[in-house]
C-alpha cells in the first residue's frame, strides 16, 4: 500500500475516527537528534554499543539513580529545542480535524505548531493534568512527559529509563487507560515510529492485547536499504507480524512523503470545496469574484486556489467580508503554491506548498472531490488550457463564467451538457443564464452560480 491508498482509506472512514501517534523520527525533520543520538554519549561512558542495548537501557545504567545526570540530560535538550521550530508536517498535523494526538516525544514542537495557527490546545503530560482537561478541546497527550513541563523536584516525570518504562502503567494509570479507549474507539496514524523501537512494541502488545474494536491503523515508515540484509529481514518479519495489530505499514521512497500524506488528508477532508482556475490582468472580473467570495462564504464552502492574479485576492476579499476572521474559518481558505513559489500575499488563509513546479501543484490542487470554476480574462491562456486539463484529467467538474473571455465561454460550451444531466430544471435554468453579460450584474450573476454550485453538492455528495 502506498500513502495516497493510505490517506484516501483514512477519509473513507473519516478522518475524525482517526488519532495520531508521533515519535521522536517527526521531530529529526526540525533538527532535533534522533532518541539514538541522543543516548549515544552515555554509551560511549559506559563503555558499549548502541547497536547491542535497548536505548532505555543504556540510558538506566546510566543516569537511573543519578538526578544530577538527570537533570544534565533536561539542561542539554533544553538548549536545542530553544532554536528549534516545528515543520509543515507539525502545522498540518494541528490543522487536521482529529481530537487527540499522541505522542512519546518530550519536545514541544507540536504546542509551538498548534500555537503558530492560533489552535486551542490541551497539552497533558500527565495523570493529573488529564483528570483536569477539557474533552472538548483538541488534545496533545505526552505520554512519556514534556520537557517544559519538567518539575526539577520529581524526576520520573520524563521518561527515560528502562525502570519508567516498566512501571508505566503503574505511574500513570489514567493515561494508559485513556489510550486504551481511545484504541478500542479509534484508528491510529503512526508517525516517525522506529520499527527496532522496543518500547512501542510494548505498547502495541499491551493494547491490541485488549482491542475489541477500532479502525485499520496505518504505520509510515522508511524501510532498511536493501544492502542492510540484517536488518532488512527484521524489517520484513516485523511488518508481517503488525497484522495482528490491525496495524498496515505504509512505504515511502522519502520522508517527504509524509508531508505529502498529511497535505493530501487536509484538502480532502475539507468540506465543501472550490477551487479556482484562471487569473486576470485587469480589475474587469474583481466584482463578480467578490460577489461570489461573499456568497460562498455565507454558504460554509472551502476555497481553494493558485492564487491567480486578481481573481484569488478578490474572492478572498469578499469571502472575509462575509465571514468571522476566527480559528473555525481560518482553514477555509487555502493558497497552493509551488515549493519555492507564492506570488501572491494572502489577506487571510493557509499556504500549503506542493511540487517543484506549476504542473506538480496543479495536479494537487485539482483533484476529483473539488468543484472547478473557471474564470479569466484570457491574458494567460496557456495556465488556463493546462489546469482546466489537470481538472478534467482528475474527474473534476468545470464551472466557466461563459462571457469572461473566447476560452471561457468555450469550455462553458463544452461542458453544458454534462451540466444539463445532474441539475433539476430550476438549476439548469440558473446555468443557463450564466451564458449572458455579467457586467453591472455581478451580484445576480453570482447568485446563479451559486445555484449551480450547490445544485452539484446535491447530486454528488448529497450536500445542501
Amino acid at each position: 500500500m502506498n500513502w495516497k491508498e493510505a490517506a484516501e482509506r483514512c477519509l473513507r472512514y473519516g478522518i475524525k475516527k482517526y488519532n495520531f501517534f508521533i515519535g521522536a523520527g517527526m521531530s529529526i525533520g526540525s533538527g532535533l537528534p534522533s532518541w539514538k543520538d541522543l543516548v549515544k554519549p552515555y554509551a560511549q561512558n559506559l563503555g558499549i554499543d548502541v547497536a547491542d542495548v535497548p536505548l532505555e537501557r543504556i540510558m538506566q545504567y546510566a543516569i537511573g539513580k543519578d538526578t544530577s545526570a538527570y537533570s544534565m540530560f533536561i539542561h542539554d535538550f533544553l538548549a536545542d529545542l530553544d532554536v528549534t521550530l516545528p515543520s509543515l508536517s507539525h502545522e498540518l498535523i494541528a490543522q487536521l480535524p482529529v481530537t487527540r494526538v499522541w505522542t512519546t516525544n518530550y519536545d514541544d514542537l507540536l504546542e509551538k505548531a498548534f500555537s503558530k495557527h492560533n489552535i486551542d490546545v490541551e497539552v497533558i503530560s500527565n495523570d493529573h493534568e488529564l483528570i483536569n482537561s477539557d474533552f472538548l478541546k483538541k488534545q496533545i497527550i505526552k505520554m512519556h512527559g514534556s520537557i517544559t513541563h519538567q518539575n526539577h523536584e520529581h524526576h520520573d516525570e520524563i521518561i527515560l529509563t528502562e525502570s519508567q518504562y516498566e512501571l508505566f502503567d503503574k505511574n500513570r494509570p489514567r493515561i494508559a487507560s485513556q489510550l486504551m479507549v481511545d484504541v478500542t474507539n479509534k484508528g491510529f496514524i503512526f508517525l516517525g515510529v522506529s520499527f527496532n523501537d522496543s518500547n512501542m512494541r510494548r505498547i502495541w502488545a499491551t493494547l491490541w492485547a485488549n482491542r475489541h474494536a477500532g479502525l485499520p491503523s496505518f504505520l509510515l515508515t522508511m524501510p532498511p536499504e536493501p544492502s542492510s540484509v540484517k536488518e532488512r529481514k527484521l524489517y520484513e518479519l516485523w511488518k508481517s507480524d503488525l497484522c495482528r495489530y490491525n496495524i498496515t505499514v505504509v512505504e515511502l521512497d522519502s520522508f517527504r512523503e509524509i508531508q505529502e500524506f498529511l497535505q493530501w488528508l487536509y484538502v480532502r477532508s475539507a468540506g465543501k470545496t472550490i477551487a479556482l482556475i484562471g487569473s486576470s490582468d485587469t480589475n474587469t472580473l474583481s466584482p463578480l469574484c467578490y460577489h461570489l467570495g461573499e456568497k460562498l462564504g455565507e454558504s460554509d464552502f472551502f476555497i481553494h486556489s493558485g492564487g491567480g492574479k486578481t481573481i484569488a485576492d478578490s474572492v478572498a476579499a469578499g469571502f472575509w467580508e462575509k465571514v468571522a476572521f476566527n480559528l473555525n474559518n481560518v482553514n477555509r481558505v487555502v493558497y497552493h503554491f509551488r515549493v519555492g513559489g507564492g506570488t501572491t500575499n494572502p489577506r487571510h488563509g493557509q499556504v500549503i506548498y506542493w511540487g517543484s513546479n506549476y504542473s506538480e501543484m496543479r495536479k494537487a490542487l485539482f483533484t476529483g472531490e473539488k468543484l472547478c470554476i473557471l474564470v479569466g480574462d484570457g491574458t494567460r491562456i496557456a495556465g488556463m488550457e493546462e489546469e482546466v486539463s489537470i481538472a478534467r484529467g482528475n474527474g473534476c467538474r468545470i464551472l466557466a463564467v461563459a462571457k469572461a473571455c473566447d476560452y471561457t465561454q468555450q469550455i462553458y460550451e463544452e461542458e453544458t451538457s454534462s451540466w444539463k444531466s445532474i441539475l433539476t430544471d430550476v438549476e439548469f435554468e440558473a446555468y443557463q443564464r450564466l451564458d449572458t453579460a455579467f457586467l453591472g450584474e455581478e451580484s445576480n450573476y453570482a447568485e446563479n452560480m451559486m445555484v449551480v454550485i450547490n445544485g452539484y453538492f446535491r447530486h454528488f455528495w448529497g450536500v445542501h
